[in-house]
């Protein structure tokens, strides 16, 4: 009798293993997808910073007034609603 008991316990420990490494996958899977997603929105911040720094730096160089500076503060003010629209996870009420 002793032999099928045995082999209920090994039988149920191999689907404990089963479970516990399907769970482990599961949340190894879904930690890769929200580093990759962090990662992704931090490298387009970055890139929209870099765009606002030229503008800002065009800005300057043509002095404040004039219809290029102004566009340029339009594009910059653009650029900022764009990194508040990756930050939010392209989720925004203005942006419809």
């Amino acid at each position: 009798m002793a032999e099928p008991d045995r082999q209920k316990m090994n039988e149920a420990i191999k689907a404990s293993r089963n479970a516990l490494e399907s769970i482990y996958r599961a949340a190894y899977d879904a930690g890769r997808r929200d580093a990759e997603k962090e990662h992704s929105v931090r490298f387009a911040v970055n890139a929209l910073n870099q765009l606002a720094s030229v503008l800002r730096g065009e800005i300057k160089d043509r002095g404040a007034s004039g219809y290029i500076a102004a566009g340029l503060r339009i594009a910059l003010c653009e650029v900022d609603d764009l990194k508040d629209y990756v930050r939010a996870g392209g989720k925004c009420d203005d942006w419809k």
